[in-house]
């Protein structure tokens, strides 16, 4: 018994150290990506998420942004307290916590194979078969999928990994109850604090007490007695109250549009029956060429517009009643088609949410490897090994093809127009790298084209990266008429006035930038947009050539502004930066620009700063460094620092 014990145990950790090497082989080229998309308001330009010193982390709880998911905006604080806005050591924790859920996934079902729970066909016919080694093609299948790229690589969908963590150790506790390796009591005690935990994480996580119950339905033949209908009374009470707070506490008209969506909730639902066959055709396909991180799926507007709407809803009804005929004879199976569609409920039924994310199949997906695994007599799995293996390495080859696409926001956001993501949105995105890299003129024809068929959310997006990118260009009456347009018809961004100011300044319009900056002093409520005022105070003494007056109104914003307001800080210190050059103090000027690219390592423009001021001092070594790092970049190199605003 000893030595079973022991190379049973070895074989454990042999397993756990392949299974994380691979996750680390695959996931090593997404360490430099870049923040993308919704990691900028969620970590980026969330001052919440930026202590200054320990004490500060916990107000990361309170976060405006993303408040309902308190623990995982914890862990962004946590990584920008050990390393400001170093993007690798965000994209460490997420491949750390994919690392972790793979080695759970192992583990629970190791366990589950292993136990004798209710009398099948299937687990006899497969008892006497290594659980450990089904186990690991199940656990390393699920791993290297590509679509989970959107849950690891994307850094703000550590929400929904962290979930997925807490869910399955949840799972797990259930089963080491039931194994009787640990109490009730313990058991009841872990589950609750692994729920409390996943909602903190993501509200996903409010299946899990149907999980459990499905679970113990499926493998433990539960009749639901007097006890488990209290527990499924209570899990249904619990989901519908916090259904009912997400949705504002009031229940959606269904026939009408939600705010800013092209959908209201009944078209929403029968949109998702189409789109969970998608889901499903991605996790088993998943070629590169197929993924895209927005979607632009055409809303059913009824059972038969289109007509996939009512076929999609057939196919699910039969796949559930299937799934729930053969629990018995195919519990496996049955357990991991169940899964599938409860963990989606959430987010694929009538909430207010985007039709479509390829990250909110990480958790629903767990399961599915196995329960077509355990259909298969044994025979044919012995002798299908060869072409797990096969799968392995290309899904692997894959996943490290879409993180190579991940480093390049060039190619990701051309990929993602190309594939039929929202071409509005997509195109946005693609364009605001291109200003990132100096390209003005395609960003503008790109945002052009965008703005034609753009609706109202998207459209605030392009018309201020539209205004900035002209004002670059020089074009100040086109930049006007778009911020003027956006301010109209959506209200501004945080810094649109300033944008505005600058463009008053260089048309030579001093009088209505001074007015502009006394309103936003004296008259805006709003007393984070005073540092705005001041910046356009101090351009407006510069440009009188009045530098120590306008060396004071930038430290007066300073002084009011935190460095975890990282957006409006780099501004100020940026505008402080140039007008140290502009008054021959290029060694200042130097020491802020190393400041901002140490808190904010993408920031290009600063980079290109420090590359002219080494050029300029006659380091050809490390400016040399420097300007490949931008080309690498994809930025667009100019001819002299003057050409930078």
């Amino acid at each position: 018994m000893k030595f079973t014990f022991t190379n049973s145990l070895i074989q454990r950790y042999i397993h756990f150290v392949v299974l994380s090497f691979l996750i680390i082989i695959i996931y090593y080229p997404s360490l430099n990506v870049r923040f993308i998309f919704d990691d900028y308001i969620n970590i980026v330009f969330n001052s919440a998420v930026h202590p200054e010193k320990l004490s500060e982390i916990f107000s990361a709880l309170h976060s405006e942004i993303s408040g309902n998911r308190p623990l995982a905006m914890l862990s962004f604080a946590a990584n920008f307290l050990i390393d400001d806005l170093n993007v690798i050591g965000y994209r460490v924790v997420n491949i750390l916590i994919h690392i972790a859920n793979t080695l759970l996934l192992y583990s629970l079902l190791a366990l589950l194979l292993s136990l004798k729970t209710s009398h099948s066909p299937q687990q006899d016919a497969h008892g006497s078969m290594n659980h450990r080694d089904l186990a690991f093609w199940s656990a390393a299948l699920w791993a290297v999928n590509p679509v989970q790229t959107q849950a690891v690589t994307y850094i703000v969908q550590r929400m929904t990994s962290l979930a997925t963590l807490f869910y399955l150790a949840a799972l797990y506790c259930f089963l080491l109850y039931k194994s009787g390796a640990v109490s009730r009591f313990r058991a009841v005690a872990l589950i609750l604090l692994c729920f409390i935990l996943g909602m903190a994480s993501k509200e996903i996580a409010i299946t899990m007490p149907f999980a459990i119950l499905l679970l113990g339905f499926v493998f433990y033949k539960y009749q639901f007695s007097g006890r488990h209908l209290l527990i499924l009374f209570l899990a249904v009470s619990v989901t519908a109250t916090v259904s009912f707070f997400l949705m504002g506490w009031q229940f959606p008209d269904w026939s009408l549009q939600y705010p800013n969506r092209n959908f209201s909730p009944w078209e929403r639902v029968m949109t998702e029956w189409r789109v969970v066959w998608h889901y499903l055709g991605l996790f088993f396909f998943p070629l590169p060429a197929h993924l895209h991180l927005t979607y632009d799926v055409p809303i059913s507007k009824g059972l038969f517009q289109p007509l996939t709407t009512i076929t999609g809803l057939i196919a699910m009804l039969v796949t559930w009643i299937i799934a729930f005929r053969v629990r018995h004879r195919f519990p496996y199976f049955s357990f991991a088609i169940l899964f599938f569609f409860l963990t989606l409920a959430v987010e694929s039924t009538f909430l207010s949410l985007e039709i479509a994310f390829i990250h909110r199949i990480y958790l629903s997906s767990v399961f599915l490897i196995c329960g077509i695994i355990m259909v298969l007599p044994p025979a044919a799995i012995r002798r299908l090994s060869v072409v797990f293996l096969f799968v392995l390495a290309v899904w692997s080859y894959w996943t490290i093809e879409r993180n190579i696409e991940w480093a390049s926001a060039d190619i990701l956001w051309a990929a993602d127009v190309n594939r039929g993501a929202t071409q509005e949105r997509a195109l946005n995105n693609q364009a605001a790298h291109l200003m990132d890299q100096g390209n003005f003129d395609k960003a503008i024809a790109l945002l052009e084209e965008g703005l034609k068929t753009a609706p109202p959310k998207e459209a605030k997006n392009i018309l201020y990266n539209l205004g900035c990118s002209y004002y670059f260009k020089g074009m100040h009456a086109e930049s006007l008429t778009a911020f003027k347009t956006m301010v109209d018809k959506f209200g501004p961004h945080t810094d649109t006035y300033y944008w505005v100011g600058l463009n008053y300044i260089d048309q030579g319009r001093i009088t209505a930038a001074e007015e502009l900056a006394e309103i936003i002093l004296t008259r805006m409520p709003d007393e984070s947009q005073h540092y705005i005022g001041l910046m356009i105070m101090s351009l407006l003494a510069k440009e009188e050539k009045k530098y120590e007056k306008a060396e004071e109104y930038l430290k007066d914003a300073l002084r009011t502004t935190p460095r975890k307001d990282i957006f409006p800080w780099v501004m100020i210190n940026k505008e402080l930066a140039n007008l140290y050059i502009a008054t021959g103090r290029p060694e200042q000027a130097y020491d802020i620009y190393l400041k901002i690219v140490t808190y904010y390592p993408a920031k290009y423009d600063a980079w290109e700063r420090i590359y002219y001021m080494l050029e300029a001092g006659g380091d050809e070594e490390k400016s040399e460094v420097i300007r490949r790092f931008l080309v690498s970049e994809g930025v667009e190199i100019k001819k002299s620092a003057n050409s930078l605003k």
